[in-house]
């Protein structure tokens, strides 16, 4: 009778390369030093404090979140592997903000934000790829 348990593969967590660094390594090279915070290891249990659930719904709260956390912290906004070829770009929404970002070389990325100059119309509405961004409305035209 055959083994029809599934094969398991060895993981090996906190090892990383050159190349492919893990995210301590990442966050040791940042330019605005280290966060003990994501530098943290080990078991952590928070005490289990009372939520207020209007955090999850009051606009006052929102409005202070997205000043206090989300324009100040790094956000993850692709991997490399999704914009593989130059051109192509994918958008990113944080709130009411909009940006995309674009492989604008083989090592290369920009962010921009997701808005025409003219009228304020989405450049970048999902991933797609072109040599140009151009907007929808008015055809006005940008190369990468």
């Amino acid at each position: 009778m055959a083994d029809t348990k599934p094969l398991e593969r060895e993981l090996q967590r906190g090892f990383g390369s050159d190349e492919r660094p893990v995210i301590k390594v990442l966050w040791e090279r940042d330019a605005t030093g280290q966060n003990s915070a994501m530098q943290s290891t080990g078991d952590y249990q928070p005490d289990n404090r009372y939520v207020d659930f209007k955090r999850y719904y009051d606009k006052d709260y929102f409005k202070q979140e997205l000043e206090n956390v989300w324009k100040k912290q790094w956000l993850f906004a692709c991997c490399e592997e999704d914009i593989p070829n130059v051109g192509d770009r994918v958008p990113l929404e944080v709130g009411p903000l909009s940006y995309f970002i674009v492989r604008t070389g083989p090592d290369e990325f920009k962010a921009y934000y997701n808005s025409c100059l003219h009228r304020g119309t989405k450049l970048c509405a999902k991933k797609e790829s072109s040599a140009s961004i151009r907007c929808p409305y008015h055809a006005w035209e940008w190369h990468n």
